[in-house]
């Protein structure tokens, strides 16, 4: 089969649901609350599905990886009490718990 063939080719909700890989209950309960929002045809009685509209369903919720996302902003200070850990670190250092914050917030401790 052609891939033209493919793009314009419907599919029954039993054909979608092995396609997607879920239960074709899922489907059906799709059509009535609407959770995918997965659209469906009504051709002459029969529920169908597009295989476009399918791979544009999988298309839409892809995940991208961490590491491929945009690159890290700036970390902002943390505020609020200073912990132990904190407190320890910046007396050592001979320095405030905030310069030691802001130090950590660019990467230089």
């Amino acid at each position: 089969m052609s891939t033209n063939d493919c793009i314009n080719r419907y599919l029954t909700s039993r054909e979608a649901a092995e396609y997607l890989r879920v239960a074709e209950q899922s489907l059906r309960h799709d059509r009535v609350s609407g959770r995918w929002g997965i659209k469906y045809y009504k051709l002459r009685g029969r529920i169908v599905y597009s295989v476009r509209d399918l791979e544009e369903h999988i298309e839409a919720r892809a995940i991208i990886p961490a590491s491929k996302a945009a690159p890290p902003t700036e970390q902002k200070v943390r505020k609020g009490r200073s912990t132990k850990l904190e407190q320890l670190q910046a007396r050592r250092e001979g320095i405030s718990v905030t310069e030691l914050r802001r130090r950590a917030s660019r990467g230089g401790v």
